[in-house]
């Protein structure tokens, strides 16, 4: 349909102009927007104060297209859903177990004392990990290729086994590399060719108590079945500790990360708080871990840490001549209290998913009430070579490939490290290439195959926002102040509220950073200012309330604006159920 001449909607920045439809511009977003970063707006702005504006919206031709709700799987004919359960933990396995056959699957819930007896009615404490494989192998062969095996671990585990039916062994791993002797690894049951590789997805609840898995199960059930449109289900959030490598590798790991970052698509929402003070986007080290639990509690899509941790959690920030703090307080675990969206956990950092050897950060994590279901952790030392590898594809393959589970997604990122190769990897090779050997850089990323263990359920589906929005502007090259039109169909919601953003790009700064030093008195509040402000690409912001299936918009570039590649967002929502998409937009002299 093409939309009435009464809906039409015209936004500037300074002035509102609006026919019958309401606008509403967010506060700070416009009227406040940063000077140029450098000296090249003054002159645009000087030669268009006389140009007259046409800030006519565009004739844009859309249709309602709801996204239809999600609908379960077809239950194949062979298992494709193993559970492998201690035994005090049954009656929470068959509960996760019942959720996922009325998803689709057809799951097999077995008792560690059968799925590992010698025959004999005995535990085979010798051969228990070719037992445990040959079940995967098994059910792997029976079921169709195209469909993925999930493989779930339900319970805890220690460094040996001795037939103790109350917990789920693990497997050592000898690293031919020998970066690490030998690695504690769960992805030895699902790696069915000797390759590496995982043939199957597979996660581990780390559970002893019954009451523990029964609240775990939950969790996983309520994020599944709840979903609540709103920003949190856009957000991704990072936050890194100094690497202390020394001057090359630390540049050469943030020039990385920034890049990664850099990758995300643009309809997405990036934070990044990093310890270095250095840095734009540091935050104070005696409130570092208060950002943290804010943006935790705050809600997400997935959350990362990459840096330095332990068994017992994550380094401290410390400036020299200035305060020190943890990067995540782990004595306050009980103020996790997530609202929205739990995200996902990523922790690309040493040992803090060390499952075997005692009471891992990971596993605190997962037991407290109102905290995220899922932690994909390391269960050994680990190297930022494969770290940067590693979070890399899983960014790249979450956010391009949108895999249904978990598990598919960490399985098909943990391959991708071995298989995928492009410019950025060739980069990040030819950078590493100068402090690690040819043989090092190719037996390291094996080894973090094995030692970056899920802790969680690989069957759990991952909750992407459910629709998409075709934004086409009208001319994609602008100078500023001049106006851009854009028309958007939104593939989702046929009426709401879409947030529409002008952006510029993540890896640049939209405003100037303040200086400061640990002299001034309020250098914290300069800080926090400066963080914010690091983060907060969006130029200019308006939300627009739009109705059969999509919107026209026109705005003009404000004056200021960086001549930079800029990005318009646009986020659509009725209560129910939402959708993003986005256009490029570069700003250029004229």
């Amino acid at each position: 349909m093409t939309r009435p001449a009464a809906m039409a909607v015209r936004i500037v920045p300074w002035a509102l102009l609006v026919s019958a439809c309401d606008v509403t511009l967010v506060d700070g977003d416009a009227g406040d927007s940063p000077a140029e970063i450098g000296a090249d707006a003054d002159a645009d702005a000087d030669a268009l104060e006389d140009v007259p504006l046409d800030t006519a919206p565009p004739d844009c031709s859309y249709a309602p297209d709801p996204v239809e709700p999600p609908t379960p799987l077809d239950p194949p004919a062979a298992v494709d859903y193993l559970i492998v359960s201690a035994d005090p933990l049954l009656d929470a396995a068959n509960a996760l177990a019942g959720h996922r056959a009325a998803g689709g699957h057809t799951v097999e819930v077995l008792p560690v004392s059968a799925a590992l007896d010698d025959g004999t009615g005995r535990p085979d404490t010798a051969g228990y990990a070719a037992r445990l494989r040959h079940l995967v192998a098994a059910r792997r062969a029976a079921l169709d290729p195209e469909r993925e095996l999930h493989v779930l671990l339900f319970g805890d585990a220690g460094e040996s086994w001795d037939g103790d039916p109350a917990v789920v062994p693990t497997a050592a791993w000898p690293d031919p590399g020998g970066w690490v002797a030998a690695i504690t690894s769960d992805n030895v049951f699902v790696d069915l060719d000797d390759d590496a590789l995982p043939d199957a997805a597979i996660g581990r609840a780390p559970f002893r108590v019954p009451a523990d898995a029964q609240r775990w199960v939950a969790a996983v059930i309520d994020d599944e079945t709840r979903y609540e449109p709103g920003p949190w289900n856009r957000r991704l959030h990072v936050f890194a500790s100094e690497g202390g490598f020394g001057d090359l590798l630390d540049d050469i790991l943030l020039d990385v990360g920034m890049r990664v970052i850099g990758e995300v698509p643009p309809e997405w929402s990036v934070t990044f708080t990093y310890a270095a003070p250095s840095s734009p986007y540091t935050y104070p080290p005696d409130r570092f871990s208060d950002r943290v639990y804010a943006y935790l509690n705050g809600g997400g899509f997935l959350m990362s840490y990459i840096g330095h941790g332990s068994p017992s959690g994550f380094a401290d920030v410390s400036w020299d001549g200035g305060p020190s703090g943890p990067i995540f307080d782990t004595a306050r675990l009980a103020d996790i209290e997530i609202a929205h969206r739990p995200p996902l956990l990523v922790f690309i950092a040493c040992s803090t998913g060390s499952f075997d050897t005692g009471d891992s950060i990971s596993e605190r994590i997962l037991r407290e009430p109102g905290s995220s279901p899922a932690v994909l952790a390391s269960t050994e030392i680990s190297h930022p070579y494969s770290n940067m590898i590693f979070i890399r594809e899983i960014e790249r393959i979450a956010l391009s490939e949108r895999p249904r589970t978990l598990g598919e997604l960490f399985r098909r990122a943990k391959r991708a490290m071995l298989e995928h190769h492009d410019d950025l990897r060739d980069f990040l090779d030819d950078l590493s290439s100068l402090q690690l050997t040819a043989e090092e850089m190719a037996g390291l990323p094996p080894a973090h195959l094995h030692m970056y263990t899920l802790l969680g359920d690989p069957g759990m589906e991952l909750p992407w926002p459910r629709g998409t929005v075709d934004v086409a502007v009208e001319n994609d090259r602008l100078a500023p102040g001049r106006v851009a039109r854009l028309c958007a169909q939104v593939h989702g919601p046929p009426a709401g509220t879409a947030h529409v953003s002008f952006e510029i790009e993540r890896t640049e700064l939209a405003r100037p950073i303040e200086p400061w030093s640990l002299a001034d008195p309020d250098w914290r509040e300069t800080v926090m200012a400066n963080h914010a402000s690091a983060n907060d690409k969006v130029v200019w912001s308006a939300d627009v309330p739009y109705e059969g299936g999509g919107f026209g918009l026109s705005f003009v570039v404000p004056p200021d604006t960086r001549r930079r590649d800029h990005h318009v967002v646009v986020y659509a929502e009725d209560g129910v159920d939402d959708a993003m998409g986005s256009a490029l937009l570069r700003i250029r002299p004229e």
